[in-house]
């Protein structure tokens, strides 16, 4: 996702901003789809699953909006709003 949007960010060309687009919208996919299908598999050490939230119900429900799910619905309607930009050729009035 960070990668993405470095790459999108100066890029003075359709390709490489094309790839910068694309590759933010396939990291904004993965924080939304990410905690669930970690769940799959059970390994410890750094690719361990993301575990229970913390807290109450409120601090439970704004870790998963603000760390996962909430955080990638914004990446992923920021790439497409610029991959929608990119793909749109302009019209000389």
């Amino acid at each position: 996702m960070l990668l993405g949007g470095l790459i999108l960010g100066p890029s003075a060309n359709r390709a490489s901003a094309g790839m910068g687009a694309w590759l933010a919208l396939i990291g904004g996919i993965w924080f939304t789809v990410g905690p669930v299908i970690s769940q799959l598999w059970r390994v410890g050490g750094l690719a361990a699953p993301i575990g229970a939230p913390l807290g109450g119900n409120l601090l439970q429900l704004l870790e998963q909006l603000g760390y996962f799910f909430g955080l990638g619905a914004v990446v992923t309607a920021l790439a497409a709003f610029a991959l929608g930009r990119i793909t749109v050729r302009s019209v000389h009035d």
